[in-house]
């Protein structure tokens, strides 16, 4: 994946491997990469040969009703 589109660093973010290795963070504490020619991105999961990443969903959060 390139990129993804967050509304909030609140966020969550779901990765599922083809394994079926589920991993699910919140968007603000996912490091940055600085920018720039020789910028490398930033490493979420972890795949052994063969495996690929199956599925990614942003996992937003309700509204508080008051």
């Amino acid at each position: 994946m390139a990129a993804f589109m967050v509304e909030s660093p609140d966020d969550e973010v779901m990765l599922i491997s083809s394994s079926g290795v589920t991993i699910r963070l919140v968007i603000g504490t996912i490091g940055h990469a600085p920018l720039g020619r020789d910028a490398m991105g930033v490493k979420i999961m972890s795949l052994d040969d063969g495996q690929t990443v199956a599925s990614v969903a942003l996992v937003i959060q309700a509204p508080e009703s008051d």
